[in-house]
């Protein structure tokens, strides 16, 4: 699927610190050193996740950890954003087409979740742990050894 990504969508962005990056470069799971979230929200606009879903995904993860961890604006602002990219790679992201990279956005929900500091704090902490128990119906450890190490480090 990548490939007809490459064919039709060269488009070079530029990094905050100068650095460039193809929109190949941003969907194909690599971190772009400098890239920040208008760079990203720009590339979703180029791409949608009928186009690609598994290139769409991936740029909605890269969004949500952007987003958790920008110190620019409100950490709630933040986070809330985050879920939302979080919460849009999981729609391309099935659990029976992709199941590693929807446990690894569980893990990354979780991990947000518990950081949430509107509504209620043990709300949270049990979605959250909700989240990781997900995670682990995605992948053995044999599958993902590392994705089902860290939903247990998760679980405690």
């Amino acid at each position: 699927m990548l490939s007809q990504l490459r064919l039709g969508l060269g488009h070079v962005y530029q990094g905050i610190n100068g650095t460039d990056a193809t929109l190949d470069d941003l969907t194909d799971g690599r971190v772009v050193a400098g890239v920040g979230v208008p760079t990203l929200e720009h590339a979703l606009d180029k791409i949608t996740p009928e186009q690609n879903p598994q290139a769409w995904g991936t740029l909605q993860i890269n969004l949500g950890g952007l987003w958790a961890r920008r110190e620019d604006g409100t950490r709630t602002h933040n986070l809330e954003c985050a879920m939302r990219a979080f919460e849009s790679a999981l729609a391309v992201y099935a659990p029976e087409i992709f199941p590693v990279q929807h446990a690894e956005v569980l893990l990354n929900m979780s991990q947000v979740r518990e950081s949430l500091s509107v509504g209620s704090k043990k709300d949270h902490t049990e979605m959250a742990v909700e989240d990781a128990r997900k995670a682990l119906t995605s992948v053995s450890r044999e599958s993902a050894p590392r994705v089902w190490a860290m939903a247990n480090v998760r679980l405690g």
